[in-house]
């Protein structure tokens, strides 16, 4: 399983960057997620084992969508 510090390395986002990054709490974005809305209310995830991380290309191409 990658580390928070690994993944970072790897280009990935963690929760609390993507929270910051659109302005949305943590909860909001786990509620997202189990409403189906991963890619489309917020940028596409992954998940590692239990982890859920945002590539940063994810979220770039999500976020030029939304322009």
């Amino acid at each position: 399983m990658l580390s928070s510090e690994e993944s970072e390395n790897l280009g990935f986002f963690n929760v609390d960057d993507i929270s910051e990054l659109i302005g949305m709490k943590r909860g909001a974005i786990y509620a997202a997620i189990s409403r189906g809305k991963d890619g489309t209310d917020i940028p596409p995830s992954v998940t590692f084992g239990r982890k859920r991380r945002w590539r940063k290309v994810d979220y770039i191409e999500w976020e030029r969508k939304l322009d």
